[in-house]
């Protein structure tokens, strides 16, 4: 009976695999899988429209749009993670199941963009992903890691909330260009990766956020982490 016992544990350890969850177990059909990432894309993208919509005049809409876009994140994120560890970057999909992929690492954790970020780089030397998504990439990293970014490409949102409905029209933000490493190389390095000037950059970024945007040269980030703090 103690032999039996042994065998079937043996027998369980050897499966185990096979049966912990993972949605590619069955089959790897790339159709479905660019069907996949090509929702993904649009999800990706209609909840931060409509985010950037309601950063016009801040509210507690805001705060529930940004709890539905951590949701949506982290469900793509999942999707995401264990196509690229289990077959990596799967050639010959769509322009849109390809920006999926980045846009999914892009706005994961920073564990999973760093993970990822060399896959980044080598689709974008390959010419499957602008190298512009590369070094925007890159410019999140750094600043998730409080550091200064290279390219110019991220920002900082002050947001000012007030609770009641009352006080909403008081509601306000300014959007920061995080610190950069280097500003009076930033546009020759921008150029090199395909990036309009920053000012030019600054300016849609007024245009889309509907308020200003602010590059101050002299601030560091330890700046912007004593704001937070206080």
């Amino acid at each position: 009976m103690k032999h039996t016992y042994k065998y079937l544990l043996i027998l369980s350890v050897f499966f185990l695999p096979s049966s912990m969850s993972n949605v590619f177990a069955q089959s790897y059909d790339l159709k479905k899988i660019d069907v996949e990432l090509c929702k993904i894309y649009n999800d990706d993208q209609q909840i931060r429209r409509k985010i950037i919509k309601a950063m016009q005049n801040p509210s507690i809409e805001l705060i529930s749009l940004n709890n539905k876009k951590d949701s949506i994140d982290t469900k793509n994120q999942i999707y995401v993670s264990e196509l690229l560890d289990n077959y990596g970057w799967p050639d010959n999909l769509s322009d849109t199941a390809n920006r999926a992929i980045f846009l999914v690492i892009d706005h994961s954790d920073q564990f999973y963009s760093v993970k990822y970020f060399e896959m980044v780089k080598e689709k974008a030397d390959q010419g499957i992903i602008s190298k512009s998504k590369a070094a925007t990439l890159e410019d999140r990293i750094l600043m998730r890691a409080n550091k200064p970014q290279k390219y110019g490409t991220q920002t900082k949102i002050d947001i000012v909330y007030y609770v009641t409905d009352a006080d909403a029209s008081k509601n306000q933000n300014v959007t920061y260009i995080w610190p950069i490493e280097d500003p009076e190389k930033v546009d020759k390095l921008r150029m090199s990766v395909g990036l309009q000037p920053i000012n030019t950059y600054i300016q849609q970024l007024e245009e889309l956020y509907k308020t200003e945007v602010v590059w101050d040269k002299n601030l560091r980030v330890r700046d912007f982490k004593a704001k937070e703090q206080k």
